[in-house]
C-alpha cells in the first residue's frame, strides 16, 4: 500500500469526508492523542441525535440564560445544581406528559432522559457535550467583591452635606455664634447631646473563592464569577440609637418571624441592654411600623434624661423613615428627622465608623460562648448581644467617630472627615489590592519545575517560622480552656404575640409572667379535676357490686357508669356513640342505688 505524506490539500480531503456534523478545530493539536482523535473524525460540537437528547432546544436554551443571569446576580451554579434544575425540568415535562394523550405539546422523554430522571444524575458524555456545545458558558473560580459604601461621596457633597446640617442645627437652636468660613467649613459651639444618629447594621457577609471542586461555577463568556457564598443572617437586624455626645439611648432588634417569644428576651438581656425593644416583622427589616415603634421607645428615653427640645436625629433615607404617621409623630415630639445623600452614609453617618466593632466583638462573643458547628437560635443570640453591648464601643470612639463625619464641639468642617473617601469617589477608582509579602515569586521560569520547588521551600520555611513562634494553649502550665456548648433549643417558650408588632424588653419580662401565672392556674385546676374524678371513680368501683360505706348514706349513692364508654357521672350519658337503637344507654348503678 502506498502511503502519502499528510499535506494541508490532503487534510482538506479528509475534512471533507466527514459528516456535517462535525468541525474541526484550527487550533494546533497538543499531543499524538489529539492528533488521531482529529483525524478519526472523533471531534465533539456537543450535537447529538433526536432520539438521544436528554432536553429540548427551547429548555436548553432557556437553562444557559438562567445560568448567566444568576452568575449576574452574584448567585452563579455549579454542575451540582445544574443537575438539580435539568431533573426538576425533566420531572415537569414527565409529569406534564401524564396528563396529556398527546398533541403537539407532547414530547417523549428520550431514553437518555429517562435513565437521567431514574437516576438523578447526569451522564459524564453529557457534560462533555453540553461545555463543547455551549461555548458562551465557561467554568471559573469565585471571585472575591468588594463592597465601597459612600464611593458616591465627593468633597463637594460632604460640603453641601455640611452646610445643609450647619443651617438645621442652628435653625433649632443647637448651635450657636456660628460663622461660615468657608463652604463645608463652621466655627461655633455645638450642643452635641442634642444630635443623634439611628442606623441599621449592615448583614455579616463575607466574600470569597472557595477553592475546591465543587467551588467551579459556571458563567457567562466575558463575565466575572463573584459569588456571595456565605451570609449570616442570625440577628436578623440591630438598630441602635446613639448621641453625639458618646451615649448609645437604646437598642432595636428586628426578628423575621410572626409573634413575640419569651426566647426573644431572655433575663440577661433585659438587665445588660438599656431601652431594649424587641420587634417581628415579614422579613426582618425595619418598616414604617417598627420605626414608629422605635421612635416612642426612643421618646421615652428623651424624657428620661430631660434632653432639651428640639433635638436633630440622622439617618438614611430608608423607606421606612418616609410615613405620614412617622412624620407626625417626629413632628409632635418636635424631633428633626435629618436625612443624609443616597450612597453616602458610609461617610455622613456616625454609626457607620463603628458598626465594624459590633461585628468583631460579635463574632468574638460567638466563638467563645458556642462551638462553630452549631447554629444559634434567638435566645443563643440575644445572649451574645447582652454579653457585648458594653464592649462594642466607648464614649470616646463615638465622639471620635462623630468628629470623623464632620461634627465636634466647636466646629463643623470638611476637613474631619475621610479623605481617602473623597479622591476615591473623585477618581471613580478602587485602591489597587496589595499582595502578601510572605511568599514572594522565585527568579525562575514560571512553570518550570525549579520554580514549583522554588515556591513549595518558601512555603515550608514560612509554615516552620510560624510554627515555631506559635505557643499552643495545652502547653501553658494552669491554663484552662473554655468549654464551648452548643445553644440549648427553648421548647417552653411562652408565645406574648401573634402578629407582627414591637414591645419593649420589660414589657415582654411582665407579661410573659402574667401568662405563665395564668397557665399555673389552668394546669392546677385541671389538676383538681382530674383528682377529682379519680375519686369518684374509685369510689364507684368499690361499691358497685357491694355497698362497703360505714356510714349511713353511701357516697357512690348517685353514680352511674355508661355501659358503652365505661365513663362515671351523676347523668345519663348522651353521647351518640354510646346510644343504643337512637335511645340513651341504660346506666350501671352502684349497690346501693339498686337496694333501694
Amino acid at each position: 500500500m502506498k502511503t502519502y505524506p499528510l499535506t494541508a490539500k490532503l487534510t482538506l480531503r479528509f475534512v471533507g469526508f466527514f459528516p456535517h456534523n462535525f468541525v474541526l478545530h484550527t487550533l494546533s493539536p497538543s499531543n499524538r492523542e489529539t492528533i488521531n482523535r482529529r483525524l478519526d473524525g472523533k471531534v465533539i460540537n456537543g450535537k447529538e441525535k433526536d432520539y438521544c437528547t436528554i432536553l429540548t432546544d427551547d429548555e436548553e436554551a432557556s437553562i444557559v440564560r438562567f445560568i448567566k443571569n444568576k452568575n449576574r446576580c452574584l448567585q452563579a451554579i455549579n454542575k451540582q445544581d445544574i443537575t438539580k434544575l435539568i431533573i426538576n425540568v425533566l420531572r415537569v415535562r414527565d409529569y406534564t406528559n401524564t396528563k396529556m394523550k398527546g398533541g403537539r405539546k407532547f414530547q417523549k422523554l428520550s431514553l437518555n432522559a429517562q435513565a437521567a430522571l431514574e437516576k438523578g444524575k447526569l451522564s459524564r458524555s453529557f457534560w462533555l457535550r453540553f461545555n463543547a456545545k455551549h461555548s458562551s458558558l465557561t467554568i471559573k473560580c469565585q471571585g472575591s467583591v468588594s463592597i465601597n459604601r459612600a464611593l458616591n461621596c465627593s468633597r463637594e457633597m460632604a460640603c453641601n452635606h455640611l452646610d445643609s446640617l450647619a443651617k438645621e442645627l442652628v435653625d433649632v437652636g443647637i448651635m450657636i455664634n456660628e460663622k461660615m468660613i468657608e463652604t463645608g467649613v463652621w466655627n461655633g459651639t455645638v450642643d452635641t447631646c442634642r444630635i443623634f444618629n439611628c442606623d441599621e447594621t449592615p448583614q455579616f457577609i463575607n466574600y470569597g473563592i472557595d477553592g475546591t471542586t465543587s467551588g467551579l461555577f459556571y458563567a457567562g463568556k466575558g463575565d466575572a464569577c463573584q459569588r456571595m457564598y456565605r451570609e449570616n443572617r442570625e440577628c436578623v437586624t440591630i438598630q441602635p440609637f446613639v448621641s453625639f455626645s458618646g451615649d448609645i439611648c437604646m437598642c432595636q432588634v428586628i426578628f423575621k418571624c410572626t409573634g413575640i417569644t419569651s426566647s426573644m428576651v431572655p433575663t440577661e438581656a433585659v438587665n445588660k441592654i438599656p431601652h431594649l425593644l424587641v420587634t417581628t416583622t415579614d422579613n426582618g427589616v425595619s418598616t414604617h411600623e417598627s420605626f414608629l415603634a422605635a421612635l416612642k421607645e426612643f421618646d421615652v428615653y428623651l424624657n428620661e434624661k430631660n434632653v432639651k427640645r428640639p433635638i436633630v436625629l440622622l439617618s438614611d433615607g430608608h423607606s421606612s423613615r418616609l410615613d405620614f404617621d412617622v412624620l407626625s409623630f417626629l413632628e409632635s415630639k418636635r424631633i428633626h428627622l435629618f436625612l443624609t445623600p443616597p450612597d453616602t452614609t458610609g461617610v455622613t453617618q456616625l454609626l457607620d465608623q463603628v458598626n465594624k466593632n459590633i461585628h468583631s466583638e460579635y463574632r468574638k462573643q460567638k466563638d467563645s460562648m458556642f462551638s462553630d458547628i452549631c447554629s444559634l437560635n434567638k435566645e443563643a443570640f440575644m445572649l451574645v448581644l447582652a454579653n457585648i453591648w458594653d464592649k462594642w464601643t466607648t464614649k470616646e470612639t463615638l465622639v471620635k467617630s462623630a468628629k470623623r463625619v464632620g461634627v465636634a464641639e466647636n466646629a463643623l468642617s470638611v476637613d474631619f472627615m475621610q479623605k481617602d473617601k473623597f479622591e476615591r469617589a473623585e477618581n471613580c477608582i478602587e485602591p489597587e489590592k496589595q499582595t502578601s509579602p510572605l511568599i514572594s515569586s522565585p527568579d525562575k521560569r514560571r512553570g518550570s519545575a525549579n520554580y514549583w520547588k522554588s515556591k513549595f521551600e518558601q512555603a515550608m520555611e514560612l509554615i516552620d517560622e510560624l510554627h515555631e513562634k506559635s505557643i499552643q494553649l495545652e502547653e501553658i502550665p494552669g491554663f484552662m480552656t473554655t468549654k464551648k456548648i452548643k445553644p440549648k433549643l427553648t421548647k417552653d417558650a411562652t408565645r406574648v404575640t401573634q402578629v407582627h408588632g414591637s414591645m419593649t424588653a420589660s414589657d415582654v419580662i411582665t407579661l410573659v409572667e402574667s401568662i405563665k401565672r395564668k397557665k399555673e392556674k389552668e394546669k392546677e385546676k385541671k389538676e383538681n379535676a382530674a383528682k377529682k374524678k379519680e375519686e369518684v371513680t374509685r369510689l364507684f368501683i368499690t361499691c358497685k357490686l357491694q355497698c362497703y360505706c360505714e356510714e349511713i348514706k353511701c357516697k357512690a349513692f348517685g353514680l352511674k357508669q355508661c355501659p358503652t364508654c365505661l365513663n362515671i357521672m351523676r347523668s345519663i350519658c348522651s353521647k351518640a356513640n354510646c346510644k343504643v337503637n337512637g335511645k340513651n344507654p341504660e346506666m350501671i348503678l352502684s349497690a346501693a342505688a339498686r337496694k333501694k
